[in-house]
């Protein structure tokens, strides 16, 4: 474990050390007039300054913050295989047809329907005479009757009535 932590640890110092060696820096001209002019854009015109290259330095004792991450072993719960006693085997059907008869084992329920006959009652009309008293709210006078034509065997007599007003004088 401390060995990994120390290989960890002067692969990262190397590289830090090295990028750190490597990097140039480059600084402008501080000598031009206008501070937003800069010699890549070749003094903008106004004035033809020589080119002078570029100052670079180097940082070697700078000291840099180094993260240390230390790798803690856990233990992480993983499912393990347990061997169960009792398995529990299905019969499976095949796909495919098989060159010998199977029996089958299982019989499959079938249903009657049996239909309930209730019977329903027609219903029919009984004529029965009783005596019905008709009441005349005035005296009618009988005129003639007529008989009119109804498709019937029978003629169905027809009559018209005169209401009488005053009994004295016929209307």
């Amino acid at each position: 474990m401390a060995r990994t932590k120390n290989i960890f640890f002067i692969t990262l110092v190397t590289l830090l050390v090295s990028h750190a060696t490597c990097s140039h820096i480059d600084t402008e001209d501080l000598s031009l007039s206008d501070p937003h002019q800069s010699l890549s854009t070749g003094g903008g015109g106004h004035h033809h300054q020589h080119y002078q290259p570029a100052e670079s330095y180097s940082e070697v004792n700078k000291p840099v913050p180094v993260q240390v991450i230390e790798k803690i072993p856990l233990n992480i719960p993983h499912p393990v295989p347990v061997k169960v006693p009792n398995v529990i085997r299905i019969q499976i059907p095949e796909p495919y047809a098989v060159h010998i008869p199977v029996q089958q084992e299982i019989q499959v329920p079938t249903y009657r329907i049996v239909p309930e006959i209730t019977e329903k009652r027609i219903p029919y009309t009984v004529e029965k005479p009783y005596p019905v008293e008709v009441e005349k709210p005035y005296p009618v006078e009988v005129i003639k009757q007529i008989k009119i034509a109804v498709p019937k065997p029978y003629p169905v007599p027809y009559t018209i009535y005169k209401h009488i007003v005053q009994k004295e004088h016929g209307w």
